[in-house]
């Protein structure tokens, strides 16, 4: 059998194997799988050969199309032609030190195109030694890592913008820190200024009360119709003056969960009968309808004063909208399921879905022309909110513009409780 002859294609350093016989003569098997090595690295690495001073000697199709270079752009040059100047002087003396000891060299290098481009190689460097085991060529093996580097470039740069907003967090905390502190101080400030005013305010109001009772019941001497109405007056706006500090004060304690409660088994008519007994001066004062309807009477498990603080509230917030002629309010107490509920109606100007919504906010008032007529702060409706949720109830308005308004306090009635009881 003929022996089929390895044809070399010098022009671009590849083998073809198709005419490879399988009856070769040791030599040829020999070369033969060298060639095959060769093309295999070929096909994988990125290969180049310089000799002792630094002239390429060969180099692959992959490290021609890496750098843009052609074959003979790069044969008998020096392979400083692919250097990017990222690396330092240092490090490259380090490279020559190493390879020229006879050592192998591994690392990433970053190589100029020719276009000018960059782009990163794993690099391993043997020294290929003479028969004195001195180097005499230097055989470079890379692996294109660009995009690697490109990656990891990335990562490094989210890493540094992470650390610089730590570190601009870290800032910020310690000054939201200080302003923290600056605010619990002044919290810590404003509550004691609150407690200090509202008993201040409250101490004179007791003996103003009193005078005007007594006063009014003529104890003191008898009064005519003109001077009693004077005296109704001073009552009423003391009593007005009374449940605005009781809010505020109420509002402070709910903002610091200290309203305190005193939960006892009551009777719902008396406490009603005792509330509108109480505020009788105030409805008097105003020429309102005030309707009540006899209800049966339910035992309860609750804070009766603070359950009527609730109502009153309603009351009040119902006197400011009822309107000039006519003008009605209603008390209802029913009865569902397992709850007992307190109902305000009045025929006023009603409240808009939109203000329903926000109603129970602290501060918060439906008009502002409202306010400037009728006065108030737009606390009293949070407070009440806020008291009825301490009673383990719920609270809530239902109203249409130009026909009125119920504000309702729904309480469970804890039967299992007061049979214990």
């Amino acid at each position: 059998m003929m022996k089929k002859e390895i044809i070399f294609n010098e022009k671009i350093n590849t083998i073809d194997y198709k005419n490879i016989s399988l009856n070769l003569e040791p030599s040829q098997i020999k070369l033969n799988e060298l060639n095959q090595f060769k093309y295999a690295l070929d096909c994988s690495s990125i290969v180049s050969i310089v000799d002792k001073n630094g002239i390429i000697l060969y180099v692959n199709d992959r490290f021609c199309n890496i750098s843009q270079y052609s074959r003979d752009e790069l044969v008998g040059k020096n392979h400083k032609i692919l250097r990017s100047n990222y690396h330092t002087s240092e490090f490259h003396k380090g490279i020559s030190q190493t390879i020229c000891n006879g050592h192998v060299w591994r690392g990433d290098l970053n190589n100029k195109a020719k276009d000018g481009s960059f782009y990163w190689t794993e690099t391993v460097i043997t020294p290929l030694v003479d028969l004195d085991g001195k180097p005499e060529k230097f055989i470079f093996i890379r692996t294109d890592i660009t995009n690697r580097k490109i990656q990891e470039e990335q990562i490094r740069m989210i890493q540094r913008e992470i650390i610089k907003r730590k570190k601009d967090l870290e800032l910020k905390n310690k000054v939201l820190d200080k302003k923290l502190l600056t605010i619990i101080k002044l919290e810590k400030e404003k509550e004691e200024f609150t407690s200090m005013m509202t008993h201040e305010f409250k101490t004179p109001l007791t003996p103003i009360l009193s005078w005007a009772e007594l006063l009014a019941s003529e104890v003191l001497g008898d009064m005519n119709e003109k001077q009693l109405k004077a005296v109704d007056k001073i009552n009423v706006s003391a009593l007005k003056l009374l449940h605005l500090i009781t809010d505020v004060l109420d509002v402070h304690k709910l903002e610091l969960s200290q309203l305190t409660y005193n939960k006892t088994i009551c009777n719902s008519k008396d406490l009603v009968e005792e509330l509108i007994d109480n505020y009788s001066v105030v409805l008097n004062d105003n020429s309102i309808k005030f309707i009540y309807s006899d209800f049966e009477s339910i035992p309860l498990f609750t804070d009766s004063s603070r359950l009527q603080q609730v109502i009153r509230i309603f009351i009040t917030n119902a006197l400011d909208f009822v309107p000039k002629e006519n003008p009605t309010i209603e008390l209802k107490v029913e009865t569902k399921d397992n709850f007992i509920i307190f109902s305000v109606i009045d025929n006023g100007i009603g409240i808009s879905e939109i203000d329903q919504k926000q109603l129970f906010q602290k501060f918060y008032q439906v008009d502002t022309s409202a306010t400037r007529k009728h006065g108030g702060t737009g606390l009293g409706l949070s407070v009440a909110k806020g008291i009825t949720e301490g009673l383990g109830g719920s609270i809530g308005v239902t109203s249409v513009l130009n026909r009125g308004s119920t504000f309702f306090v729904k309480l469970p009635l804890n039967v299992e409780i007061i049979a214990q009881q």
